[in-house]
């Protein structure tokens, strides 16, 4: 990893406060990361559920060594993989923190979702920390941005978009001051080649919507 920050999860903290919440991990090709998002929940949830999508490399063999459940279902896009996850994977709890491969939870999160959870909200916000080239981008990526990953599945569908889609839940939503790490660890060809897919999608995404198609 280059030089900078080192972000680290430990592993084993008797002062966690386990909250009962499931978490989803959806991946597909992400041998770099899928170790280090495991391991930052792997203390305090005993429901973990690995959402793969069809990969190559050796993701699978990693996550095959640690206590998860494996579920496979093929590339349907973001917002219809995100809502067959929530319809159709028998979560041990009623809340799902959904987390993607390239994050990490930050320790001081899992006691302050477990006092969160006792509330009558439905869903709630986290904030995001994004590192790059191995340094926490505090400023330019406008620390804290939040991002609704916290929820009752039962009461949650993304909208369908082609990107950029969001949870919408059935519910009052809250805001909470408990952190994910973004922490890529793949090469930097890749971080250019996804945000190009991206921009195509957004792009495909806006046409719709101003003119009711896609191409």
């Amino acid at each position: 990893m280059p030089l900078g920050v080192q972000i680290t999860v430990p592993l084993e903290s008797a002062k966690v406060r386990k909250p009962r919440v499931s978490v989803l991990i959806p991946c597909k090709d992400e041998e770099h990361n899928i170790k280090s998002a495991i391991e930052s929940i792997l203390t305090w949830s005993e429901d973990v559920v690995v959402l793969d999508s069809g990969s190559t490399d050796g993701t699978l063999d990693i996550a095959r060594q640690y206590p998860v459940r494996i579920v496979e279902h093929a590339w349907e896009g973001f917002a219809k993989q995100w809502n067959w996850a929530l319809r159709n994977i028998d979560f041990k709890h009623e809340w799902v923190l959904h987390l993607a491969a390239d994050e990490m939870v930050h320790e001081k999160a899992p006691s302050v979702i477990a006092k969160a959870i006792q509330s009558d909200y439905a869903g709630y916000y986290l904030r995001m920390r994004y590192v790059f080239l191995g340094k926490w981008i505090k400023h330019a990526a406008g620390y804290p941005q939040w991002t609704l990953r916290l929820f009752k599945h039962r009461l949650t569908r993304y909208e369908e978009r082609e990107v950029h889609e969001h949870p919408i839940v059935d519910g009052k939503v809250g805001y909470l001051a408990a952190d994910i790490w973004h922490h890529d660890r793949k090469p930097l060809w890749f971080f250019l080649d996804r945000h190009n897919k991206y921009s195509d999608l957004e792009a495909k995404e806006r046409f719709r919507a101003w003119y009711g198609k896609t191409t």
